[in-house]
């Protein structure tokens, strides 16, 4: 049990939040800084600034769904959640 915790703690500690849950709550800052920061780990090896991401003119997001519990025992995914548990 206490290696779980200390597992915890480390992913806790050093894996950051996902920018998009973050930009899904409003927490633009914050998913900004971790988004350069990932940029700049990629940048140090590759040993040139990024390309600027350009958004084409007929860009269109798409909406967000929500998706039951239920969904994920359903046929599509029911072999990727049993392999996800096993794990």
């Amino acid at each position: 049990m206490a290696l779980l915790s200390l597992f915890a703690f480390v992913i806790a500690k050093y894996v950051p939040e996902s920018p998009l849950w973050l930009e899904s709550k409003g927490r633009f800052e914050e998913a900004d800084k971790i988004i350069s920061e990932i940029e700049r780990k990629v940048e140090k090896p590759v040993g040139q600034a990024l390309p600027e991401v350009v958004i084409p003119a007929d860009y269109q997001p798409v909406e967000k769904q929500q998706v039951g519990l239920t969904a994920i025992f359903g046929k599509e995914y029911l072999v990727t959640t049993i392999m996800v548990t096993i794990l």
